[in-house]
């Protein structure tokens, strides 16, 4: 069974000292590269992460970013899992609480589809990155298409030059 590898956000709180599966792999972003908790946005540290090859989530309580399309359409790009863990606060016993809680849910939705974001909170969900853009696209009242092709052309012009430094 191939090791499922979890990169935890800067300010996801440390994992306690406990036996973790040996299928799964955490690692925390300063550890996997320190450059992306300053200056960076998220979509350029999914873009990150993505071109590692090494990397199947990231793990995060930045429930903000699923409404961020730049992010989301940036997402839909990627062989890579957004877990978020909702409504959590500023406690992050509540944010580790349902990352255990839902680990194994969350290891089956990472390898059945890595393009997917996975919802962690007492009701927690698997979304499409897809579904998750056509709910951004009508909040903002253009057709998913015309919000993609937006967001491409500023991913475009800033993945040229993140990939040629």
């Amino acid at each position: 069974m191939d090791v499922l590898h979890f990169v935890l956000d800067h300010n996801f709180p440390p994992l306690p000292d406990v036996t973790w599966p040996d299928s799964i792999k955490f690692s925390r972003l300063i550890d996997v590269d320190a450059r992306l908790i300053r200056d960076y946005d998220d979509w350029q540290v999914l873009l990150a992460l993505h071109q590692r090859g090494d990397v199947d989530a990231f793990v995060t309580q930045d429930a903000a970013m699923l409404s961020l399309a730049t992010e989301m359409v940036a997402l839909s790009r990627l062989r890579l899992c957004l877990v978020v863990t909702k409504d959590t606060g500023q406690s992050p016993m509540r944010a580790l609480g349902l990352l255990m809680a839902g680990l194994d849910t969350v290891a089956n939705h990472v390898r059945n589809e890595r393009r997917r974001i996975v919802e962690l909170s007492l009701h927690s969900k698997a979304v499409s990155v897809d579904e998750r853009l056509n709910r951004i696209a009508l909040h903002q009242r253009v057709t998913p298409p015309d919000l993609r092709d937006r967001e491409l052309a500023k991913i475009g012009d800033i993945e040229r030059q993140v990939l040629s430094e």
